[in-house]
């Protein structure tokens, strides 16, 4: 036991696991390691939730060929385990075990932990290759192994198995022999075997190295034939195929793809990356990209590593310059031409430097159709990144500077990097246990059972109502072991996923549907039930904003406590619920001055109106007592109905939202006029005209622009987009990060290769987004709608981006979106 202690570092290593442990707590907290913790993942209200879904709704398929084919989410068009990036391998390996697991079982957080210990596992192994003394094996590791592109990636589990990149180069540089080489490349094979396993993208970064480490055996030393130097990156690819074919992520017969035409140059490498620290440092700025889509470059080095990288250059050039290039390292060069390699395909064929493109260059074809396809390509970056910091601390541990001066400045440049990223560094508080979704869950929980697949409407629409709630539609589906129309991948079948839309749209507007389906929607869908609605044969709820439809036979059996009744009218004999018809001149003669309304949402379709809004009179209202009501009327009669409604509160006013769906058959929707009231609890009737659907509702029109405002600090999302034969229409939500959006407006910005076109838009409340970043910052404004008539767009193949601008200090932002339309 001693002998091994001895030879294979063996309290080195503790010593360095027990430290990588520390600093993975003071990020993540040991907390999340718990497997039958869920709540840290699904509250996170970002990718994490993705992956852990995946899993989940996989575990409970049947095994099928390929392995990793699932049907549950992205129903019924269904997708594979593969593309929720959650290390398939785990999800294949766990499923054979899932019968054992409890029911809320993730593995993210173990997956976290084990990618920096074996980060640090191989860099140790490293560090022994060149007899680096223990205690700088242990600091060396820690600085390497803890960087912050690893811990800034933590978002993509998968992608955080840079040990694979380590554990390549350690391959690489491992000295070689006539009798050790076929091993060392034997290794390097199940290396990209387990990273197919992992990740597409750590897999084609690890290729790489299946090419040039036969390479360098075949030219320094003549350690393996020339027939095996083609033959081992031969077999490497036919191996990742195969694995991948097995899974399923890749199909021999009807496989759509996997490239993104056009993506490769948006997510390039920016040449600030290095110095560019997203915001997270104290001491150097965050600095602008050229898109948004940037980020996936990010490879801050930290102001301690940066200091390092600065004494190590001096002394490169001062002493180690002639001993680092002599004839004894030649072997370096395929690692060094790799490395370089690995960083211009990152940059792409756009150069770029902060907000400004340098310049563009020719490019091969075969060369941007790989480019689509990882269209990520930032990531790449990470090969010269590693091959750099390990450089640089091998060149600095092992140079002639004395100890007392070496150890105390790599203590300093640590608790220096540990110091400029605290933010990074220094975790929030992840909440524990089981996960309670924000929806009434008993509610759901009555409904789901009934049927067998729940269609959400639009189908695969990952922002039916609010930012990502088909993570907890999704939770709720699995929960009742049910297939639900969403999901996010990172590949969909686009082509499927419209195929089926257009069927099941055409299949409503028939009056068909399945009775074994429920179907959940939004105000501005409803009017693709209304054939069905009006025959009378779909039962309508009303549920945490959705709005829930299905077989009516079903209603009596589906027992729970229902919202407050829609009301709506059709124009016919028969009026539904408690909607009244009242006489105009009574309406007219009613107090017009005290109620104060705001309007968030209105559309008019062919025969609907949907509304939604908030109405105020001051310090008065009382929600348990008054209602509040829509009007519509015409020359010679005004409907009233009472719409959904809920109480709220700002500082100085009590006001009630306010939310209807008005089917309107036989009326001309432009001679309607709208209007608000209120019946107070002691009978009083206010009212407040607010004008004509005519005049309420008009398009936008366009401003030509000649440049724009570079990205900022901007976030926010385009929800959806209705399109109709004469207009279009955005609805979504941008703000600047962490600043109110009480006082700013947006425009939605169409940009082709020669020109700029903004629409101004109407602002739409959106309560939810406060809600979801803790309140800290007001984002009630952030909400936005244009409509735009198709008239006013030029001919052109656009991408669409939100501009957001602070009416009172005037500072712009550009977010580009992944929206895309085109005229002809």
């Amino acid at each position: 036991m001693k002998d091994y202690i001895k030879n294979r570092n063996f309290l080195t290593r503790i010593i360095v696991f027990a430290l990588i442990i520390v600093v993975f707590h003071s990020v993540y907290g040991l907390e999340i390691i718990i497997p039958t913790n869920i709540n840290w993942i699904m509250s996170s209200r970002h990718d994490w939730a993705t992956h852990y879904l995946g899993w989940a709704f996989y575990r409970y398929e049947p095994w099928t060929f390929p392995l990793g084919d699932m049907n549950t989410a992205i129903y019924p068009i269904g997708t594979n385990v593969g593309f929720f990036d959650n290390a398939p391998g785990m999800s294949i390996l766990l499923k054979l075990f899932s019968p054992l697991l409890p029911e809320d079982f993730q593995y993210l957080g173990f997956w976290l932990l084990f990618c920096f210990i074996m980060a640090g596992h191989f860099i140790i192994k490293i560090f022994t290759l060149y007899n680096v003394k223990p205690l700088y094996v242990v600091l060396g590791t820690l600085l390497i192994a803890c960087n912050p592109v690893l811990v800034y990636r933590g978002m993509h589990p998968a992608l955080c198995a840079h040990f694979l990149i380590i554990a390549s180069i350690y391959l690489y540089l491992k000295p070689a022999s006539h009798t050790t080489a076929e091993k060392i490349n034997r290794q390097q094979l199940l290396l990209i075997i387990i990273s197919a396993l992992i990740n597409p993208y750590l897999c084609f970064m690890v290729a790489g190295f299946n090419v040039i480490l036969p390479l360098k055996h075949y030219l320094y030393g003549r350690f393996i034939s020339l027939k095996k130097t083609i033959l081992y990156p031969l077999f490497s690819f036919i191996s990742v195929v195969g694995v991948w074919v097995i899974i399923g992520m890749i199909k021999l017969v009807g496989n759509s793809g996997l490239k993104v035409k056009g993506s490769y140059s948006l997510y390039g490498f920016n040449l600030n990356s290095l110095t560019n620290s997203g915001g997270f440092s104290i001491y150097l700025p965050q600095k602008p990209y050229v898109t948004p889509y940037q980020y996936e470059g990010y490879m801050y080095l930290g102001l301690g590593i940066i200091l390092l990288l600065a004494i190590t250059i001096i002394y490169f050039f001062i002493k180690a310059k002639k001993t680092v290039f002599n004839t004894k390292n030649k072997y370096l060069l395929p690692l060094l031409f790799f490395s370089i390699a690995a960083l211009l395909f990152a940059i792409t064929n756009v150069v770029t430097y902060n907000d400004q493109v340098l310049f563009k260059y020719w490019m091969p074809k075969l060369l941007l159709e790989i480019g689509n396809t990882f269209r990520a390509c930032g990531r790449v970056s990470w090969i010269p990144y590693y091959c750099g910091l390990l450089f640089i601390m091998l060149l600095f541990c092992k140079s002639h500077i004395k100890d007392w001066i070496k150890l105390p400045l790599l203590i300093f440049v640590i608790f220096i990097q540990g110091y400029d990223m605290q933010n990074l560094y220094i975790r929030e508080d992840y909440p524990y246990g089981s996960y309670d979704t924000p929806l009434t869950e008993e509610k759901w929980n009555a409904i789901i059972p009934s049927f067998k697949a729940m269609i959400t409407y639009p189908p695969f629409n990952n922002h039916l109502l609010t930012p990502m709630d088909y993570q907890d539609l999704s939770f709720l589906a699995l929960k009742n072991h049910k297939p639900i129309t969403m999901g996010y991948t990172g590949r969909h079948n686009y082509t499927k996923n419209e195929k089926y839309t257009t069927i099941l749209k055409t299949r409503l507007s028939k009056g068909n549907f399945s009775p074994d389906e429920l179907y959940i929607t939004t105000a501005e869908h409803l009017n693709d039930f209304k054939f069905l609605l009006s025959k009378n044969e779909l039962a309508l709820e009303y549920l945490d904003g959705y709005y829930i439809l299905y077989d009516k036979t079903k209603q009596d059996k589906i027992k729970f406590d229902r919202e407050v009744s829609l009301l709506y009218k059709i124009d016919s004999e028969k009026a539904y619920n408690n909607t009244e018809l009242v006489k105009a001149k009574y309406i007219d003669s009613l107090n017009t001055d005290i109620l104060t309304f705001k309007l968030d949402r209105l559309i008019t379709n062919e025969n609907s109106i949907v509304t939604a809004g908030s109405v105020f009179m001051e310090n008065y209202i009382d929600g348990k007592k008054d209602s509040v009501f829509v009007t519509v009327s015409d020359s010679n009669r005004m409907f009233i109905i009472q719409p959904n409604q809920i109480q709220s509160n700002t500082t100085d006013k009590a006001g009630l939202e306010f939310s209807s769906i008005i089917l309107t058959n036989g009326f001309e929707l432009d001679s309607l006029i709208l209007g608000i009231a209120m019946k107070k609890s002691s009978g009083e009737w206010l009212y407040n005209k607010i004008g004509k659907l005519s005049k309420i509702k008009k398009t936008t029109r366009s401003i030509k622009k000649d440049n724009l405002p570079p990205q900022k600090a901007q976030m926010g999302v385009i929800d959806n987009i209705t399109e109709k034969d004469k207009t279009i229409e955005f609805y979504g939500w941008t703000a600047f990060k962490d600043m109110d959006a009480t006082d700013s407006e947006v425009e939605v910005v169409f940009i082709d290769n020669n020109n700029i076109y903004t629409y101004s838009s109407t602002i739409a409340n959106r309560f939810d987004v406060t809600e979801a970043y803790n309140r800290v910052y007001d984002y009630d404004n952030s909400g936005f709608r244009a409509l735009i008539d198709k008239k006013d767009i030029p001919n052109g193949n656009y991408k669409i981006g939100l501009l957001v601008r602070n009416k009172s200090t005037g500072e712009e932002s550009l977010m580009m979106t992944d929206k895309t339309f085109i005229k002809q």
